[in-house]
């Protein structure tokens, strides 16, 4: 069975990370460091990890953190008129 896997190409890690990356780039607004640790988790060795990041380019990463900042920073706010 994990021949038969392997011969249609469903056990590449190289390329599970390139899609990984691809996805988590597109639906999430997760960092480069965060996406690397969750992809180390998964067992893709760093060599892997090192060739396909690049993927996640610097605009997109500025960006996704300029998302994430803002919803802190409404979340923040949130937090704020409540307690006044």
């Amino acid at each position: 069975m994990i021949q038969k896997l392997a011969d249609m190409n469903y056990l590449d890690d190289a390329e599970f990370a390139k899609l990984y990356i691809k996805t988590q780039m597109k639906t999430t607004t997760k960092g480069k460091g965060k996406i690397e640790r969750e992809l180390v988790e998964k067992g893709i060795t760093r060599e892997l990890i090192t060739d396909t990041v690049p993927l996640y380019s610097e605009d997109l990463q500025l960006e996704n953190a300029t998302k994430e900042a803002r919803k802190i920073a409404r979340r923040g706010k949130k937090n704020v008129t409540k307690k006044f």
